[in-house]
């Protein structure tokens, strides 16, 4: 599959300077782990269970809001 795509597409290693993704990724990444940062003192399961039950809350909150706006 990766040999259809150019890897100018797929491989960091070949993005241009010019290239945001770094910046965006950083971003993402942290806002995920201060999110999850009440559940990381927690046993790797309880921790997956936090993390299962804010992603599935926030996946239902954005749907409502999403719903909301397309009325």
């Amino acid at each position: 599959m990766a040999e259809e795509f150019p890897k100018m597409a797929w491989c960091k290693h070949a993005f241009t300077t010019y290239s945001k993704c770094d910046v965006v990724m950083d971003n993402l990444r942290e806002s995920f782990n201060n999110v999850i940062l009440p559940a990381r003192d927690k046993p790797i399961i309880a921790m997956l269970d936090w993390i299962k039950i804010y992603l599935m809350t926030r996946f239902n909150v954005m749907r409502e809001w999403l719903e909301k706006k397309s009325r």
